[in-house]
């Protein structure tokens, strides 16, 4: 008998309501306008600034409504993205905070890739048993992917002529 233990959980919250896309498209393109690039883990692109005000997004009674699972917490800080031909994210993590969500303002075409983080652990195991070392995600416009926030993962390159956009959050328990 096998069994695996202490797995990694990966929520993706399906967009139920494809009317928000529009609006959060018209957000995005004006925030950016507005906001000055910094750089983080992007390589070229748009990575807009560190906001902790979650007033400032759109469609955030839409948000709430999706999240409202979670138990007792707070949104530590969030940014938009836009990423052009070419640009990405380079392999990264989270820190200091318990879940990181990703809210895809369009498609990313399975460009999201988690690492597993044991790869270099257990001297080979996951070698052994031809366990996948990493695995692209994909989510559609309005959807939101949620994970541990010290999971390794990255945005494969983007091939598509028209702008790829998501607003990235961390999320802490209330305390």
């Amino acid at each position: 008998m096998r069994d695996i233990l202490f797995e990694t959980p990966i929520w993706h919250l399906e967009c139920t309501d494809k009317s928000i896309v529009k609006e959060l498209k018209e957000w995005a393109i004006k925030y950016e306008r507005e906001h000055k690039s910094i750089n983080i883990t992007n390589r070229g692109g748009y990575h807009g600034p560190n906001e902790t005000e979650i007033k400032k997004l759109p469609c955030i009674d839409y948000f709430k409504e999706r999240l409202s699972f979670l138990p007792n917490c707070h949104v530590d800080n969030w940014w938009l993205n836009v990423q052009r031909k070419d640009n990405y994210n380079v392999e990264h993590c989270h820190g200091g905070a318990a879940l990181s969500l990703i809210w895809y303002i369009t498609d990313n075409n399975n460009t999201l890739v988690f690492r597993n983080e044991n790869e270099y652990a257990r001297h080979g195991l996951w070698h052994m048993f031809d366990y996948p070392l990493a695995r692209n995600w994909n989510a559609k416009a309005g959807d939101i992917v949620m994970f541990p926030s010290d999971v390794p993962h990255r945005v494969e390159p983007h091939t598509g002529n028209t702008p790829r956009m998501s607003i990235a959050l961390n999320i802490s328990p209330r305390g």
